[in-house]
């Protein structure tokens, strides 16, 4: 329940995966694209875990896009040799050196997420084309296609939701079941022909209505009708902090600071610590409200859209 959501998600993996299929040995490169929210990190990973033992060396690099307009060219360099060495102050890395040592790691798996345009992307190429094996796999991950100049590229676009998997995504995360009461059939018609069919936007909605009354979640359909669509993700996650306790608003504020990418154990003990509380309670209600996730590794995640919308929050408090 706490982890990404896998309704649907098979048959998009097994998209991919025929992507990264190739006749021959050459590096298959393979770009996920699609608007935020829908999955594209949930693909990615999901064809990650479906080719676990076929590489000799994986590597995912998050934040891409804004690492390298932020910091350079290099930057992408300095990222690649600290995964491989394993050591995060990896200031004398060159190109040469990663080249050198990506090339004896063998056939490799390599994720780059979040690219913003061409510049970018033709570097990502030419860096992994360089320096990792020539029978490597590539993925690189986009929220719009504007790469149409580059013809080695295979491009997959994440579907939306079907009417199917939307309804059956939002009754899962909603009522944790299959089979719905009669009084809440209304309610799941109307929340799934009025949300965009994303992940993002029903899981959020689904677990707001988890444990309300029928009557209550109508209303709130009501009023979130009323909404115009491209506020809609931001009002959802506004509504659900503005329910969190004290504590748990504290918690939440403080993880996405600080704590993205912890492991769980971890992630409650430094809550306990710093707030005095009993933090796993507090973090069982943020991934009961799914604002915050388990990854494969245990590790506690944050949605990029809800990372933003809070850190957009704490300045308007």
């Amino acid at each position: 329940d706490h982890v990404a959501c896998s309704v649907g998600l098979h048959c998009r993996v097994e998209k991919v995966n025929d992507l990264l299929k190739s006749e021959s040995d050459d590096t298959v490169r393979v770009l996920v694209y699609g608007e935020s929210g829908i999955g594209k990190t949930t693909v990615v990973r999901g064809v990650c875990r479906s080719n676990g033992g076929k590489f000799a060396y994986y590597c995912f690099l998050e934040k891409v896009g804004e690492n390298l307009r932020n910091h350079g060219s290099r930057h992408l360099i300095r990222m690649l040799f600290s995964k491989i060495i394993g050591d995060n102050d990896s200031e004398f890395g060159t190109e040469e050196i990663l080249r050198k040592k990506g090339k004896q790691l063998g056939k490799s798996l390599l994720v780059f997420e979040d690219i913003f345009d061409q510049e970018q992307l033709e570097y990502i190429v030419k860096v992994a084309s360089d320096c990792f094996s020539f029978n490597s796999k590539v993925i690189i991950t986009a929220e719009k296609n504007c790469f149409l100049k580059c013809p080695e590229i295979e491009i997959y676009e994440v579907e939306r939701l079907t009417k199917q998997e939307s309804t059956d995504l939002f009754i899962l995360k909603a009522f944790n079941c299959r089979n719905p009461k009669i009084k809440h059939l209304k309610i799941i018609t109307q929340a799934v022909t009025m949300a965009p069919w994303v992940p993002y936007t029903l899981e959020l909605i689904a677990s707001y209505f988890r444990e309300k009354s029928a009557e209550h979640c109508q209303r709130i359909l009501d009023e979130y009708e009323k909404i115009p669509n491209e506020k809609k993700k931001q009002v959802i996650v506004q509504m659900i902090f503005d329910a969190l306790s004290c504590d748990q608003k504290k918690m939440l504020i403080h993880i996405a600071y600080n704590l993205i990418g912890q492991e769980k154990a971890i992630v409650e003990d430094r809550l306990h610590r710093l707030f005095g509380v009993w933090a796993k309670d507090g973090i069982d209600m943020l991934l009961h409200k799914s604002l915050v996730k388990i990854d494969e590794q245990g590790q506690v995640t944050m949605h990029h859209l809800t990372h933003n919308m809070v850190k957009d929050m704490v300045r308007l408090i």
